[in-house]
């Protein structure tokens, strides 16, 4: 096990002893060497004893920020003590170094300086696959500056790919756990998760000698890392496993760790209310503890749950009052990141506070106590951070001449390397601009963006640039080219297979092309995009969603609208006033849209009521638009208002020179990107049928075990909401798999079979497909109106419908959660599986009935047929199959059974056979075994029993034989049997063959001498 950023940590913790630390303290040479204020104490920590500790925890929306901070601080010291020597690196097998390390040096490599590197690899080793992006990255640049001396090749292994696979040894458990403690506290992520998962696993497989004590150890860095990674799933599964290590050892700190992982889970899952329960927990723990920070860890977790969402500012809640006592103690135990935060987002966020502010009358105190504070801390994310906040909250009030001083703020502090986030400031300042007007300038900023996303290929940032500049040109009332540039738009998601945008729903880009078209005078292709709409709004449309109101607002205010526009040029003017008035309702409570919303509804409408002749109406609605763009300070919408009310005949004339949008570059971007996306979903697929393929076809399978595994890999891969698997069996059809959110009824499930018993084929649709409503009686039963995307698959064999795969994908409350779904090569992919599920289902069925055919041939070859109990060949089984070494025989039968055979038929003679066997079955079952050996002749065999035993069992058959024998035979005739006995040490066939024969001869004694007796051949 590598440690992390080994060799260079080490370098420089050997640097400091030996050329250091009779100048410095370990915490001034820290300083001295530049590493970043808020890990100066993992650092320092390390060098002191080579054990990373760090007391205030990376912020949860810092984690990214943080590890190219780390990068960076292991960098500066690096090159600070180059300032006195040059340092050379020789890296030998670098294949095997962690991925933290190859990383590192690709972000230095090309960096002037004094530092140099040369690697040396094995050609025949295998980089892990989790590491294999950054390795051919760094090989390749690695080769152009001269850097690889020779690259090693095995003696033993020619011409194949060896994989570096890490040896779990228990006895190093402990210095493991130091070993990846770095690794989270470095934030080499990836690594630690990859070591911890092959040691939880061994721990896990195997009987582990491994103590609580490091088995919780080794839960709690994992579940760092889980949290770190935002994979909440995982680290709700690693609580769980943490229950039984604090339950049963009444730990407290082990409690206060699951309780505190669980609230992060909860609060990465966005479930407020369980993180609050789950903090309660923590700060009665940390109490207990007597640990201040355990309860200041908590109380921030507490805390940002109350704020919603930190990480997606756009959901975050402003409005949450924050406890000041909560802001003392975090000044009082030194908590600055964390109460920068508080002071950027928890303070003067009421409207009047806004708006005093962004016009110069107040001061923002508090704001600028948390940038005093980042700036301090030299803490670029939270600079970021709060200027984005500010852009947020004084949005949604319309200052937004102050948005864009903090748009400006932003672009310089933004480094310089990192230039898509360069682009997306300007996207931000350019959408600013729009809103100001200034669309001569926003287009300017727009292309800036462009040209850097062009350069760094990022496709579905570029598909959001073509958004904004279509809304810019829109609102400008240049619809030629917002139609030119929203129809490259649809071309690039097509090519990038997305759906929808992160900054929207599909059903607004459709609303306002329709208005385009429609101005445009293209009314069909109005209509055309109008239907696009109802079709991914269907889910809001046709159910009542106050809830979720607020995110459709802006798309349900341009739907009535276009819909108003229709049915006005269909001349039905009662639906068109209709929709006008409910698209009024919805402009109202949405004033983030009202900065073009306003004059579209006031022009639209007006014309309508104009042609109805309610000049009155006209006016008013027209007027009102006036004053708010008036008040707003919107003057070119204003004057376009002015003039409609004035009845003024205004054409609007472009007065800037419009920037050429480079289709051919964005198409060829787009076209790269979209066949990586391919290569990465074929091997996604690959990985999946791989894993359908690992499971199944093993011999140990049970049909609910395949089933369960093959369901809940489906779902896991294609993200799917909804699954059910049913079985077309004769009587009725039954699900062998139903997700836990479908319920259908009987009827409800043969409605579905009956439509795939006539449709006959698979199908996959989603609402933006015409189709979508072919599938209608499906669809209405897995979900109806929450459905974005169906999937169905039927199987059939010699043309007999045998099961039915059905899978969902749900709107999720706006189709921006939606955004890459299932395409046709998915459906063949999962169709692919369910087929290798049935056939495996009837594998497994067959070879359940074949099992159990030789189960009985099995038992019907070494069964008496008779008496039900073993025969010779049984006996044969018992001795094969073995058991204890000592153990005793009784050799018995029947005294004058020819004589009652004779005397009474066989059939009397049968039921006595019967009879003796189950007496011999009743005394022996729970000691050994009953064996008929032929005819009359009977033989127990008892491990781990004497001879005492032994007779007393013969007796007790004696007598059991004598008192129920009396049914079968009359005239007051008696029935005795006789018996041998004798012991056994060896177990084998040779053993129990002597121990027959000398009970046999014990038998024959009893025979000659008087029947109805037992003997044991150690008396004879």
């Amino acid at each position: 096990m590598k440690n992390a950023y080994d060799p260079f940590m080490s370098c420089i913790r050997e640097a400091y002893y030996s050329d250091y630390s009779s100048s410095y303290s370990i915490e001034e040479f820290v300083d001295a060497c530049g590493v970043y204020t808020l890990q100066r104490e993992v650092f320092s920590s390390f060098i002191a004893d080579g054990i990373c500790t760090r007391r205030f925890e990376v912020m949860m929306n810092e984690y990214e920020y943080e590890g190219d901070r780390i990068m960076e601080s292991v960098y500066s010291a690096m090159r600070y003590i180059a300032e006195n020597k040059k340092l050379v690196f020789v890296i030998g097998k670098l294949h095997m170094a962690p991925l933290c390390v190859l990383r590192f040096l690709n972000r230095i490599m090309d960096r002037d300086d004094n530092i140099r590197f040369v690697f040396t690899y094995g050609e025949s080793f295998l980089v892990r696959e989790y590491c294999q992006s950054e390795w051919s990255i760094l090989l390749q640049r690695a080769d152009e500056n001269k850097m690889i001396a020779f690259m090693q090749s095995s003696d033993v292994v020619q011409n194949l790919d060896v994989p570096d696979s890490f040896d779990y040894d228990e006895t190093m458990i402990g210095q493991y756990i130091i070993s990846i403690n770095n690794m989270v506290h470095t934030l080499a992520l990836d690594d630690a998760k990859y070591y911890l998962r092959i040691i939880a696993g061994m721990i896990d497989r195997i009987d582990s000698g491994v103590s609580d004590k490091n088995r919780f150890k080794i839960l709690e860095l994992l579940g760092m890392v889980y949290l770190a990674m935002e994979d909440y799933k995982d680290a709700l599964l690693v609580c769980e496993k943490m229950v039984p290590l604090f339950y049963d050892a009444d730990d407290t700190y082990r409690e206060y760790v699951y309780n505190y992982f669980s609230a992060k889970a909860h609060l990465l899952m966005e479930e407020s209310n369980l993180t609050h329960k789950y903090c309660a927990s923590c700060f009665s723990l940390a109490k207990q503890l007597n640990d201040d920070d355990l309860l200041m860890n908590a109380e921030i977790v507490d805390t940002i749950a109350s704020f919603g969402n930190t990480k997606e500012l756009f959901r975050s809640n402003f409005s949450h009052r924050i406890n000041e006592s909560i802001l003392d103690r975090a000044r009082k135990h030194g908590y600055e990141n964390f109460l920068a935060y508080m002071y950027v987002f928890a303070y003067d966020n009421d409207e009047e506070s806004v708006r005093m502010i962004a016009n110069g009358q107040k001061e923002s105190v508090h704001f600028n106590l948390g940038i005093e504070i980042a700036n301090r801390l030299d803490n670029k994310n939270l600079l970021l951070n709060a200027y984005m906040k500010n852009i947020i909250l004084y949005s949604s009030f319309g200052c937004y001449q102050y948005v864009r001083k903090m748009y400006e703020k932003r672009l310089q502090i933004i480094d310089k390397d990192k230039p898509v986030r360069v682009a997306h400031t300007y996207t931000g300042l350019g959408y600013n601009a729009i809103i100001l007007e200034d669309y001569e300038k926003a287009d300017g900023y727009f292309f800036k963006a462009l040209r850097i996303l062009i350069e760094n290929r990022r496709a579905e940032d570029i598909a959001e640039i073509l958004y904004n500049m279509f809304t810019n040109y829109y609102v400008a009332g240049i619809n030629e080219k917002a139609v030119e540039s929203i129809e490259l738009l649809l071309k690039v998601m097509k090519m990038i297979h997305i759906q929808s945008l992160k900054i929207c729903n599909t059903s607004k880009m459709y609303g306002i092309l329709a208005l385009a078209y429609f101005k445009m005078g293209q009314y069909l292709d109005s209509y055309y995009c109008v239907d696009k709409m109802e079709r991914i709004m269907s889910y809001v449309l046709n159910k009542d969603l106050e809830s979720e109101e607020n995110l459709w607002e802006e798309d349900l205010y341009l739907y009535n609208l276009c819909k108003a526009n229709l049915y006005g040029y269909e001349k039905r003017f009662e639906k068109a006033g209709e929709h006008f008035k409910i698209a009024y309702r919805y402009l109202q409570k949405n004033d983030s849209i009202k900065f073009y919303a306003y004059v579209d509804y006031a022009c639209i409408y007006g014309k309508f009521l104009k042609r109805l002749g309610y000049e009155e109406e006209r006016n008013n609605i027209l007027s009102e638009a006036y004053k708010y763009c008036h008040e707003n300070g919107y003057r070119g919408r204003a004057a376009e208002l002015k003039s409609e009310i004035d009845n003024e005949t205004k054409v609007r004339e472009i007065t800037y020179n419009i920037c050429k949008i480079p289709e051919t570059e964005i198409i060829n971007v787009c076209q790269y990107v979209g066949a990586e996306i391919e290569l990465a979903k074929r091997k996604k697929d690959i990985d999946f049928m791989m894993l359908c393929h690992n499971f199944m076809g093993k011999k140990e399978n049970m049909v609910c075990n395949v089933i369960n595994q093959t369901m809940n890999l489906i779902r896991n891969t294609f993200s799917f909401d909804r699954i059910a698997l049913i079985e077309n069996k004769t009587e009725k059809p039954e699900f062998t798999f139903l997700s836990e959110n479908v319920e259908l009824t009987d009827e409800e499930t043969i409605g579905i079979v009956d439509f795939f018993k006539n449709y006959k084929a698979e199908f996959m649709t989603s609402r933006l497909d015409k189709e979508f409503q072919r599938y209608a009686s499906v669809t209405e039963k897995m979900g109806g109106n929450e459905v974005a995307t169906i999937l169905g698959i039927p199987i059939f064999r010699a043309g007999s419908l045998t099961r039915i795969f059905i899978a969902t994908i749900d709107v999720h409350r706006n189709f921006t959660e939606n955004r890459k779904l299932p395409d046709d090569n998915d459906l063949e992919v999962i169709k692919f599986a369910i087929s290798q599920l049935d056939e495996e289902i009837d594998r497994i069925y067959n070879n359940s009935m074949i099992h159990i055919m030789n189960e009985k041939l099995e038992k019907a070859a070494v069964t008496d047929q008779l008496t039900g109990i073993y025969n010779r060949m049984g006996l044969d089984k018992i001795i094969k199959s073995g058991f204890a070494d000592y153990g005793v025989l009784l050799y018995m039968d029947l005294d004058n059974f020819k004589q009652y055979n004779d005397s009474y038929g066989h059939s009397v003679g049968d039921s006595i056979l019967k009879l003796f066997a189950d007496i011999i079955r009743r005394n022996v079952e729970d000691y050994g075994y009953a064996i008929r050996y032929g005819g009359d002749e009977f033989v127990a065999v008892i491990p781990e029993k004497d001879e005492d035993f032994a007779e007393d069992i013969a007796k007790r058959i004696q007598m059991n034989l004598i008192k129920e024998s009396s049914d079968i035979i009359v005239n007051d005739v008696v029935l005795t049997s006789s018996v041998g006995i004798s012991k056994y040490e060896n177990p084998g066939k040779e053993g129990i063959e002597s121990a027959l024969i000398q009970a046999d001869r014990a038998l024959y004694h009893v025979k000659s001498c008087e029947k109805g007796k037992v003997v044991r051949w150690s008396e004879i």
